[in-house]
């Protein structure tokens, strides 16, 4: 594409004389003093103005044609659209997704003597934090615990559920200071239990408060 030239003088001079020479006509016609004038304007040179401007705009596509100087303005430049990116295929699954689940962890019980008067009396008469050092390798070992079946609680949300059982004695003074928690696959088995009825629990070691002593993810082994 080419750019079109500059006007030239001659075009500029031209059209100038064309609107002077139409100005005057107009302007002698509109005045009683030069009404010879304005007759003297009229006939043929009334087309001097359309020769004047024809000549100019043919000297003006001339050189627009012409021209050796006239710059050309280079094709214009498209930015090209990027490509959609292609779809990522899925990932391989992690190498362990194959592999077996490891087996748990195997099952430590506390000795028969750690009872569960010794283990509420571990750190006594000492500060509450040496106390709680001194129970800490006691949690997450297991322990056996039997007694006659007290009570059923349901704690956590309705969604993740925990039950909670509650070992009693004929002597409320001698009640067990145990708070038994079953995982939610274990309330068939609970809810069949009497009270009263001598069960015996395997439970793992969780905290201890308020002077009761807390086992989780308990089993009954033996209901009598």
């Amino acid at each position: 594409m080419r750019t079109p030239p500059p006007p030239n003088p001659l075009t500029t001079v031209s059209v100038w004389i064309a609107a002077i020479f139409i100005a005057l006509r107009e302007g002698a016609a509109m005045t009683p003093s030069l009404a010879g004038l304005a007759a003297a304007m009229g006939g043929a040179w009334s087309y001097l103005p359309l020769a004047v401007l024809i000549l100019a705009a043919v000297v003006y596509l001339m050189r627009t044609v012409f021209d050796p100087n006239a710059r050309t303005l280079p094709p214009p430049v498209f930015a090209a659209r990027p490509a959609p990116e292609a779809e990522k295929p899925p990932e391989p699954p992690p190498p362990e997704a194959g592999k077996p689940p490891e087996p748990p962890a195997p099952r430590i019980f506390l000795s028969p003597h750690n009872d569960v008067a010794q283990l509420l009396g571990v750190g006594q008469g000492q500060t509450h934090y040496q106390a709680e050092r001194a129970f800490e390798p006691f949690v997450g070992k297991w322990m056996h615990v039997q007694g006659q079946f007290g009570d059923l609680l349901q704690l956590g949300l309705p969604t993740e559920p925990q039950y909670v059982v509650h070992l009693d004695s004929n002597d409320r003074a001698s009640r067990p200071p145990l708070s038994l928690t079953f995982d939610p696959d274990w309330l068939d088995r609970l809810t069949i239990l009497q009270r009263g009825q001598n069960i015996r629990v395997a439970g793992r070691v969780s905290s201890r408060s308020f002077g009761v002593l807390n086992l989780n993810h308990c089993e009954l082994e033996r209901p009598e």
